[in-house]
């Protein structure tokens, strides 16, 4: 029984590190080519006359990149290997304090 509850644990282990690697790899790519769009558009002159399609490229990155971040740590954290960055943690836990009409120092 033991040996069949480690081969179940290591499938999972498995088809979430198999997410992971196909969710960075689509989503970098992703990420890749819009930052090189917008390197190659800011080349011409004229095109700093549109700034918004610049901007929309860098909130297309930031947003893609976020939801990846969410999408890898949710597939970490289903096989129980999930980050936990303490510096995020004091600051979420400083917030929760604040909101809930803790500490105004």
């Amino acid at each position: 029984m033991p040996n069949q509850q480690a081969s179940h644990d290591l499938k999972r282990l498995h088809n979430a590190i198999t997410d992971i690697d196909a969710l960075s790899q689509h989503a970098f790519s992703e990420i890749a080519a819009v930052a090189d769009l917008a390197l190659h558009w800011m080349e011409s002159p004229i095109d700093y006359r549109r700034l918004d399609v610049i901007a929309n490229a860098l909130s297309s990155i930031s947003c893609r990149a976020q939801n990846t971040l969410e999408s890898i740590g949710y597939e970490a954290e289903s096989v129980g290997c999930g980050y936990e960055d303490p510096d995020k943690k004091r600051r979420l836990d400083a917030w929760e304090t604040f909101r809930c009409g803790g500490s105004h120092a």
